[in-house]
């Protein structure tokens, strides 16, 4: 797909911030239940409404001034608009800049996110075939998953995985097949070491049985 450039430096900056949120999850997570939470995990954030929404339906995070991310509440239906209206504001990404294969899309499922109790999803572009590829099945699953409730969520590799446009795995023998690979992208993006990757890999995939 043909992107335009200011898209394109968008994205890369969008990267660069996941690659650090994974780093240092603590610090950036992907889902809380309220603004504050946002602003204590970090020692400089800080966060606003956004005016654009309307009542308490989206937030801006800042950390170091340079760094902004747009949150919305689960169930505000504008919740599109008003991250491509910030992405206007504050990036200088027109809508009509962004082509329609990228996705402006919540980072943590939706659905996985209200069952364990929060209310605010950070959001980003997203390659929409990655996009509805871990809708399909990995996060559908994780939503069926038995987990107790969380006051916020971080980055884990599923999460980063979808963030770094990795395709899904179909089922347990393609992530066989593929963990080496997935491996080599992660690394090559600055994540970790080689070892680790791959054993928070093989971790996260026995922990949620999401590719049955």
């Amino acid at each position: 797909m043909s992107i335009r450039r200011n898209v394109l430096a968008y994205l890369s900056e969008q990267k660069r911030d996941f690659i650090k949120a994974f780093q240092q999850p603590a610090a950036y997570p992907v889902g809380v239940q309220h603004p504050a939470q946002s602003s204590r995990s970090h020692p400089v954030a800080s966060w606003s409404w956004d005016r654009g929404a309307s009542g308490q339906n989206a937030f801006i995070r800042t950390v170091e001034a340079s760094h902004k991310e747009y949150w919305a509440r689960l169930g505000f239906g504008g919740y599109r608009d008003g991250f491509l209206s910030f992405l206007d504001r504050e990036q200088g990404v027109t809508k009509s800049s962004i082509p329609s294969q990228l996705h402006a899309d919540h980072l943590l499922n939706s659905g996985f996110a209200l069952r364990r109790g929060l209310m605010y999803v950070r959001l980003a572009l997203v390659e929409g075939e990655i996009n509805v590829g871990y809708g399909r099945k990995i996060e559908k699953n994780l939503t069926r998953s038995e987990a107790q409730n969380k006051s916020q969520y971080l980055f884990d590799y599923i999460v980063l995985m979808k963030a770094l446009n990795i395709e899904p795995p179909r089922d347990p023998e393609d992530f066989r097949r593929r963990r080496e690979e997935i491996a080599s992208r992660i690394v090559s993006e600055g994540a970790e070491k080689r070892e680790l990757v791959l054993e928070g890999l093989d971790g996260t995939f026995k922990l949620w049985d999401v590719l049955t």
